[in-house]
């Protein structure tokens, strides 16, 4: 009896020992990740609380000693001016680009025609095939035109449009999981249009509109050839 009671305790253990190995060593591993994820932010850290000396010094300080935050003060009064640009066109574009996403998306959704909304999506991912720097001309022509070329509204229109389609693609597709029933039920109560898209379509539809304009400020904000090329030294209002 004791001897089988052995043989079965070996695997067991055997089995326990490999199941703690295999946790120690993936363990192991996420900490050297974390570790080489990590350093480059520690490292940028340093860098910015050290002086010029303490940057190039041989061999390199793990830690300044003499913190300082004087290249941080000196950065910002270079970066502070264009922080501002790129903000105001940032939020100008995603609160454009939620406007036009939003209420295309809902005529969508009341339309309920399954035919033209596949439509809608075919030709939404087919224009985001096309890179955007094929619109240059036309879309500089177009804000040439109308004056806009050198304001924050001719950055904005011009970023909208190319994050206008990808929003009303995630919003739209998020909104067909709204009931209709929920819809007429809103109606019959008297509700407007509005105010079904105001008090049940925004408030369902929430993930999908903080993705769309997580996209539309990324987008925005990373578009330093379209700022470039259409804003001015000292953009006009």
């Amino acid at each position: 009896m004791t001897t089988q009671s052995g043989r079965l305790n070996g695997p067991v253990v055997r089995n326990r020992w490999l199941g703690a190995s295999r946790r120690s060593i993936a363990r192991g591993l996420l900490l050297i990740t974390m570790v080489c994820l990590l350093f480059p932010v520690y490292w940028l850290i340093q860098s910015a609380l050290s002086t010029n000396l303490e940057l190039f010094h041989s061999p390199a300080y793990f830690f300044p000693p003499h913190p300082t935050l004087a290249g941080l003060r000196d950065a910002w009064q270079i970066i502070s001016g264009g922080l501002w640009h790129s903000l105001i066109i940032s939020v100008g574009t995603v609160l454009l680009s939620l406007f036009l996403a939003i209420t295309a998306g809902y005529g969508l959704l009341l339309a309920r025609a399954q035919r033209v909304g596949g439509l809608v999506r075919v030709m939404v991912l087919f224009g985001l095939v096309f890179p955007t720097i094929t619109f240059v001309i036309p879309l500089d022509k177009i804000l040439y035109t109308l004056h806009i070329l050198d304001t924050y509204q001719g950055v904005i229109l011009a970023d909208s449009l190319y994050s206008v389609p990808l929003g009303v693609l995630i919003i739209y597709t998020y909104m067909l999981a709204i009931p209709e029933e929920l819809i007429e039920a809103a109606q019959v109560d008297g509700a407007s249009s509005l105010r079904v898209l105001w008090k049940i379509a925004i408030p369902i539809a929430q993930p999908a509109i903080a993705t769309a304009a997580i996209f539309a400020f990324l987008s925005a904000w990373g578009d330093f050839r379209s700022e470039e090329r259409r804003v001015g030294k000292e953009c006009r209002s």
